[in-house]
């Protein structure tokens, strides 16, 4: 025991009668009840001797630790009544005398600062005891702060649950972000690499400043190294993220990434294909499935549980040759998918709409069609051309489209609409593609080419005086 008394360097126990202690230690080990208040101590330790101590009366001190209160077995009673204890971790020893049945710590910061809390605390971590500051504590009292602890528990629980979901939710953020911007980049730099190779060709068979050219889907890596760099490599991994159903974070999400490289014909060395793609979980019902590709994420569509739920198809960072070739043997077994939207897909003639018709023209309950941020978009007749060809289309970008405007755009468009027949579509198979390729893209770029002169020619009188009222021939 340490303390600090005035007018002296040493401090003795009291005994019974002379409130001094006893001289020899003998009679120091047989001691039942010691009683040492208003002593100015700061500290209980070194008592493990008194092993037949039962009552322990350290009241008005200073004591702020409490330590080796364990080694006593016969300890029965504690009064720690107005001293400094900041909290049940300075008394920790307390928790281990084995047949403690009566406490006292008022008067202590620790009770004085959230008494409700400090007695529920010690009732709970002292089973054996009776009486917590001279008051009886009852089976009942016991039953409740039990209650009242088994709640705290599970809320404790829940909320180190919802740090753990934000932080992984996070992470996942920062992924998916990473693994989109990779597929982004690889599109742009497969962008930049076509517009190099066609920037020295002349257009032909095209009105002045419009001609289709050809996207690139695989690329030597000597044309790009530069760029390939920054992408950085993705793994293979799968993630469930849950949470309210946003573009950013979606309810419930299936997500995978992944890189695939290979070599060309003349033996360069091909950039790997980047792709990510996830399914977005939303709806009142969570019935509602958006899947979203984002490059080369090809492997979703052998799986039949994603294609075969999925209400709604995003597809961006991939040209539209790649989408009509991989969409095309999965075509039919999208039946429940009502949207589908394409961005950043390198659009540039109608002829490739045309052979985006011809897949959509397979998904039975598709309604609603989305073209953005593609060349293509920027002229005209994409809507009349989508009007007339996509025969299950209610909704084009946003606008409706009625079976008047499908009638109307269908005499206007001529040879389009005869691609975009059902039973033609039907009729088509893989010999037909064979044998009458060469012959269907020259009609196709016929029609195209007399189109946009239509288009270019539609423009130029636009821009002609407002004097004059000229009318174009339909």
């Amino acid at each position: 025991m340490r303390t600090h008394p005035e007018g002296s360097d040493a401090w003795q126990e009291p005994d019974q009668g002379h409130n001094t202690l006893g001289k020899t230690s003998q009679a120091r080990r047989f001691r039942r009840v010691l009683n040492l208040a208003g002593n100015r101590l700061t500290e209980l330790d070194d008592l493990g001797s008194l092993q037949s101590l039962t009552e322990l009366n350290v009241r008005r001190n200073q004591i702020v630790k409490a330590n080796s209160l364990q080694q006593l077995q016969s300890l029965q009673r504690v009064f720690l009544s107005n001293n400094r204890i900041q909290s049940f971790d300075a008394v920790e020893c307390i928790f281990d005398i084995r047949f403690l049945m009566e406490l006292s710590m008022d008067g202590n910061p620790i009770a004085l600062q959230e008494p409700n809390a400090y007695r529920r605390y010690a009732v709970e971590h002292v089973k054996t005891l009776r009486h917590l500051d001279l008051k009886r504590v009852t089976d009942a009292e016991r039953r409740t702060v039990a209650l009242e602890s088994h709640k705290e528990d599970e809320r404790r629980r829940a909320t180190e649950k919802h740090e753990m979901l934000a932080i992984e939710r996070r992470k996942l953020q920062v992924e998916r972000h990473e693994a989109i911007r990779a597929a982004e980049r690889q599109w742009m730099d497969q962008k930049n690499v076509s517009s190099k190779g066609e920037s020295g060709r002349t257009p032909t068979n095209f009105p002045d400043g419009i001609w289709l050219r050809r996207t690139c889907h695989e690329t030597p890596t000597a044309l790009v190294e530069e760029k390939q760099g920054s992408a950085d490599p993705l793994r293979r991994k799968d993630k469930h993220v849950s949470g309210a159903p946003t573009c950013v974070l979606p309810n419930d999400a299936h997500s995978r990434r992944f890189e695939s490289s290979g070599k060309l014909s003349n033996g360069s060395r091909v950039v790997p294909s980047i792709g990510y793609y996830e399914v977005e979980i939303g709806g009142l019902q969570r019935d509602e499935r958006v899947l979203q590709l984002y490059g080369e994420a090809w492997e979703c569509l052998d799986s039949p549980k994603i294609i075969g739920t999925c209400t709604a198809l995003i597809c961006r960072f991939v040209s539209i040759d790649r989408v009509v070739e991989k969409l095309r043997p999965h075509a039919s077994k999208f039946v429940k998918l009502r949207k589908a939207t394409f961005g950043d897909n390198g659009i540039l003639a109608f002829r490739q709409i045309l052979n985006l018709a011809s897949i959509c023209q397979a998904v039975p309950l598709l309604m609603e069609l989305q073209i953005e941020s593609n060349p293509v978009c920027s002229l005209s007749l994409v809507r009349p051309l989508v009007c007339s060809t996509f025969l299950s289309i209610q909704c084009f970008n946003g606008k409706t489209v009625t079976k008047r405007d499908q009638a109307r755009h269908s005499n206007q468009m001529g040879l389009f609409c005869i691609r975009a027949d059902k039973k033609a579509i039907s009729q088509t198979s893989v010999r037909y593609d064979r044998d009458s390729s060469d012959t269907i893209n020259r009609v196709v770029a016929s029609a195209t080419t007399n189109a946009l002169r239509t288009e270019e020619f539609r423009r130029v009188l636009e821009r002609c005086d407002s004097r004059f009222d000229y009318t174009l021939a339909p």
